[in-house]
């Protein structure tokens, strides 16, 4: 929205001394440069979301490597039969 606003301020650009002048032109010359560079393919590309999320690794807890169940579950199987 800023660049809209920056394009818009340029109706204030004959009032202004030079210093405002100079910076409602840079704003107003920025505000084009990005509206033309965000606009690309490789930048809108860059911004859209990816079509499938990606897959994400969740490890499984297993007790028997963290000290707090030495049995693994084979022993707990040969235990059973």
């Amino acid at each position: 929205m800023d660049i809209l606003r920056y394009l818009y301020d340029l109706r204030y650009f004959s009032r202004g001394r030079i210093a405002t002048r100079v910076m409602i032109g840079s704003e107003a010359a920025l505000a084009v440069f990005l509206l033309i560079w965000l606009n690309t393919p490789h930048v809108r590309s860059f911004f859209r979301a990816p079509e499938k999320p990606a897959l994400r690794y969740t490890p499984v807890w297993r007790p028997w490597l963290s000290g707090l169940n030495p049995r693994t579950p084979k022993q707990k199987a040969a235990d059973n039969d």
